[in-house]
């Protein structure tokens, strides 16, 4: 009767410690996720490598062996589930344990790769990639802007921080979304930054187009694309101080995802997709946001479904900034994906174009032309 009564205060025992030890995590991973925000990179370890049954059971094993079999419990490990939630590093994983540290590493490596509402970016170029494709496919010359009388201020500035960024219809011989990349402006991301300047010079908005390779410059200067970010920032710096009629600035580029996320048809006429991403970690954020969000409203309205939304991103997302912190009125957008055709870009430039002007020349505070 005695062992008996031992047996049932030892039971009532474990039971205590094991019912306060689920509290206290439960408690300590609320306060967890409501003081940080959750990036992709954090959700990850946390979501997707634990397993919650197991974590359940491992616990009510340790309290009492008897209540669980070793069999009944999948492959598990404590001290690397701790290690994740605390300092979001995954043993096996060295990334997880220098990214942080390195400059722009995360843009590369914190970002689902297929998701309609995240940014799938294509990875950096190795050096030996950054050749053209021997296969130079058919592809439209962009129209040549018409303009009797260009403006003579310029007042947006078009820059392309990944200038390889490319579509595999416009490139030959390329069938991996990685693959889709190039040196040359008319099969790269360049040649839609042309078809922006193009528009907007038609609507009378002067325009510098900056087309440098980034790409064959970074080489020069033995820097890899992790480094486009801060190669570009003191063109940007540059060309910011040197044109005071600058209003806007726009950084254009593609995304990685594939044709069903980043396309859509709007009566008959199929359009690439458009993204905007404002930086958070810039003192303009509030501003850049308001007017992302401004031409994200007015582009569905007019095109329904054309615009995937605006994606305000931090340093643990990317790399936060985008060079934005030099002006209170830039724009960064990504415009469709590896798989959209000619034709839908300028479909979409063109569109963004009109809805860039209205607003350009009604907050111009001038009749538009």
């Amino acid at each position: 009767m005695q062992e008996l009564f031992k047996n049932k205060l030892i039971a009532y025992f474990h039971t205590t410690i094991l019912s306060f030890t689920l509290i206290c995590i439960f408690i300590a991973g609320a306060a967890s996720f409501i003081s940080i925000k959750a990036s992709a990179k954090i959700e990850s370890p946390l979501l997707s490598d634990v397993h919650i049954e197991s974590l359940y059971l491992f616990l009510l094993k340790s309290a009492n062996h008897g209540f669980v079999e070793d069999s009944q419990i999948r492959e598990f490990s404590l001290g690397k589930t701790v290690l994740q939630s605390l300092v979001h590093m995954t043993p096996e994983d060295l990334s997880t344990y220098f990214g942080r540290e390195l400059p722009s590493y995360t843009l590369y490596n914190s970002l689902p790769k297929s998701t309609d509402s995240r940014l799938a970016e294509s990875p950096a170029p190795l050096e030996n990639l950054f050749k053209d494709k021997e296969a130079i496919p058919v592809a439209a010359e962009q129209e040549e802007a018409k303009e009797a009388e260009p403006p003579q201020t310029k007042n947006v500035f078009i820059y392309h921080t990944h200038s390889w960024e490319s579509f595999i219809p416009l490139l030959g011989s390329v069938d991996h979304a990685d693959d889709a990349r190039s040196d040359d402006p008319k099969l790269n991301v360049i040649s839609v930054g042309e078809k922006l300047e193009a528009e907007l010079l038609s609507k009378g908005i002067g325009v510098e187009h900056d087309t440098r390779n980034v790409t064959e410059e970074l080489l020069q200067n033995g820097l890899d694309a992790n480094h486009s970010y801060p190669f570009m920032r003191n063109h940007v710096s540059q060309a910011v101080s040197a044109n005071k009629d600058l209003e806007y600035i726009i950084d254009v580029h593609r995304d990685s995802l594939r044709k069903e996320k980043t396309t859509v048809t709007i009566n008959g006429k199929s359009y690439a997709k458009l993204y905007f991403v404002v930086g958070e970690e810039t003192a303009n954020f509030e501003a850049n946001y308001q007017l992302a969000e401004k031409l994200n409203n007015e582009l569905k309205e007019k095109y329904p479904g054309i615009s995937r939304g605006v994606l305000p991103k931090d340093k643990n997302d990317g790399n936060g900034v985008y060079n934005q912190d030099f002006f209170d009125r830039s724009i960064l957008i990504e415009v469709g994906g590896v798989d959209n055709t000619r034709e839908e870009l300028n479909n979409t430039i063109e569109a963004f174009s009109e809805i860039f002007s209205d607003y350009y020349w009604e907050n111009k505070g001038v009749e538009q032309h």
